[in-house]
């Protein structure tokens, strides 16, 4: 088990060690030892209220950045309820990020957990490990274990190797609905699609178009709630079937899928609970909402207890048991987040365009290009940075450039699959092209087998 020091804000671990008493020097010392062209990666820890901080696993702390052991003792890991990586590409980066956890005055009390970093807001509800901005960090985890785990120590972050870089998979789930004006209030199902991504294939721009879409053939006539007539599928044939057909290719498709599972999809509770349950007769008992079960996160308080008599750590169900159900992540709810919108449910084309992501589509239902829409709006915002800098840099002036190509025997290429549009967002331009976004380092190739048959036609 790593304990952790904390070096944010001013009862940080670093105020009580001699010569790291302020944000630039603290900076300056951890930056003093770092010697690589990539990225000093530290830990970013959320707590229950909400609020974050960053954090140095205690032997990093005097062998890795060679520093003295502060006389406050270490944090146990279930003192938060994520935590996820946080890069600083220059001393300059980190110190800024330290300055934002400078303690603000109260008219009645000063609170050193107040800042700029963690507002008062933040504290006023307990949050839990299905809340969408713990949520929001698990996924960034979970990104980072599935795209460059020959670079991500498990034990820094404090997670069981459940091997997930080899036997997770993510499925984009999709469906328009039309809902009777009777009383009987049943969603009736359009159309469904789905993506079944492997971790290989998630940098792979390529990859992320092989959809399959299914239309109801008993509901042709009906169309979509708003009137609208159907989208042109942009990246293949659709099938036209009868429920019976769609829903046993559904089913076939979720029982067969692996114990680690991810299911990306919008609106659930809100929507796609009723279409998945009524509308297409999916069991679902026993889905989790969120990934922290996946991942190995636990409740805060309950994973491990203070030996007193011997001064040790014992841990008492280390990990949380995986019940081995779907793991179910909602991008409307992380939109919620991200947005400081309360309330407000929006759908994928509603997200697409806050997030300025630039997608070429017309705005018609068809669950085909809203699946493929689902997955590169998860893939942006859980592969940028961490979520109060994300918050800060989705900003309505910044086109992001998405532009997705219908499929072709042709298509090979990944062209656009290796960056990081949100690297050093404070000096993009107005308008990005590909040949000036910035890059991403190199991920090392993981030579995993493909996923592509995970899932195959009967055919």
């Amino acid at each position: 088990m790593h304990l952790y020091y904390q070096i944010s804000g001013r009862s940080g671990s670093h105020a009580h060690n001699i010569g790291l008493r302020d944000a630039s020097q603290t900076a300056r010392s951890l930056f003093q030892f770092w010697r690589s062209d990539t990225p000093l990666e530290l830990v970013l820890g959320m707590k229950a209220g909400g609020s974050t901080y960053i954090l140095i696993p205690c032997d990093e702390w005097t062998r890795r950045f060679k520093l003295r052991p502060p006389t406050l003792p270490p944090h146990q890991p279930d003192a938060f309820l994520s935590r996820s990586p946080i890069y600083f590409h220059t001393e300059t980066d980190l110190f800024n990020k330290l300055l934002t956890y400078s303690p603000k005055k109260s008219k009645s009390k000063r609170n050193d957990e107040i800042s700029e970093a963690n507002p008062l807001g933040l504290f006023s509800t307990e949050l839990d490990n299905t809340s969408p901005r713990v949520s929001f960090e698990h996924s960034r985890m979970l990104w980072r274990l599935l795209t460059d785990p020959s670079h991500t120590k498990l034990s820094r972050y404090d997670l069981p190797d459940r091997q997930l870089h080899s036997s997770a998979i993510i499925i984009c789930l999709a469906a328009n609905s039309w809902m009777s004006e009777s009383r009987d209030t049943r969603e009736v199902v359009l159309d469904v699609a789905w993506n079944v991504i492997g971790p290989e294939e998630l940098l792979n721009e390529a990859k992320l178009t092989k959809i399959k879409h299914f239309i109801v053939e008993e509901n042709q006539i009906l169309c979509h709630c708003n009137g609208q007539e159907r989208g042109h599928f942009r990246f293949g044939e659709s099938t036209i079937a009868p429920l019976s057909v769609v829903t046993q290719e559904i089913q076939k498709l979720f029982d067969n899928a692996p114990a680690h599972t991810v299911v990306v999809l919008s609106n659930y509770e809100l929507y796609m609970k009723d279409v998945m349950i009524q509308g297409l007769g999916l069991e679902s008992s026993n889905w989790e909402i969120g990934l922290s079960g996946l991942l190995g996160f636990s409740q805060v308080g309950i994973k491990s207890v203070v030996d007193q008599k011997h001064g040790k750590f014992e841990n008492i169900a280390k990990y949380p048991r995986f019940s081995g159900g779907k793991s179910l992540v909602d991008i409307a709810e992380f939109y919620e987040t991200l947005s400081t919108v309360i309330g407000s449910k929006k759908s994928v084309w509603d997200i697409a365009e806050w997030m300025n992501l630039s997608h070429g589509f017309e705005r018609k239902p068809c669950a085909g290009n809203e699946c493929w829409l689902l997955m590169t709006i998860w893939k942006t915002m859980v592969s940028g940075s961490a979520i109060d800098e994300m918050m800060r840099q989705l900003k309505p002036s910044v086109k992001l450039p998405i532009q997705p190509k219908e499929q072709s025997p042709e298509r090979n290429g990944d062209a656009t699959a290796n960056y990081n549009i949100f690297d050093d967002m404070e000096n993009m331009p107005e308008e990005l092209t590909s040949s000036n976004v910035p890059q991403q380092p190199e991920l090392t190739d993981s030579g995993f087998d493909d996923f592509n048959d995970f899932y195959d036609d009967d055919d």
